[in-house]
Order: structure tokens, then sequence, then C-alpha cells
């Protein structure tokens, strides 16, 4: 499902992870950050954490079928929710990704 350089940034950012607590991945448009962001969110599940992802309201579909994809069940949040709803739940371990 994965490209050979996706694979490449997901097992970067797991030894980073691993470290460092946190990563943070940017790379050029169309390279495939959601689904690396996705494997490693898949990963981050099986491990026990909680994912919430907050995206712009016009990548929430993108984001709903990527995640089921990947087998990610997540609380997807927009920018514009956020801003209304500030509450945010404290589980043990969280992955978010913005």
């Amino acid at each position: 499902m994965l490209a050979d350089h996706q694979r490449d940034a997901v097992e970067r950012a797991m030894e980073i992870f691993g470290t460092c607590g946190g990563a943070l991945l940017a790379d050029e448009p169309g390279l495939g950050k959601s689904f690396i962001a996705a494997e490693i969110a898949r990963r981050e599940q099986l491990a026990g954490a909680t994912i919430e992802v907050i995206v712009p309201a016009s990548l929430a579909a993108q984001w709903n079928e990527t995640l089921r994809r990947f087998g990610v069940n997540a609380t997807l949040r927009t920018h514009d929710a956020i801003v209304n709803d500030p509450a945010v739940p404290a589980p043990q371990t969280r992955f978010i990704i913005v």
C-alpha cells in the first residue's frame, strides 16, 4: 500500500518517536504525507494510543477515507470545530495528526 519512500519515512518517524516522543513530517505536496501519517497512526493505535486528527474542513472526507483504508479508528476534528470546542480529552497516550 505504501511506496518505498513512504515506508522509509514511517520507519524514520517511528525511530524519532522512540527518542523524542513526537515528530514533524514536512514534505512537498503529493508525496503521501497523509498515507505516512495514517500508517503511523495504525501502529500507534495497535500500541494503545488514542488517535486524533485535526484537518481543514475541506480535507475531512479525504482523511475519513484514508483512515478507513488503513483501519484506523480516530476522532477527526476540523479546525473550526476545535476553535468552538476547546475541551480536549486527556487519554493516557495520545497521537495527534494536524
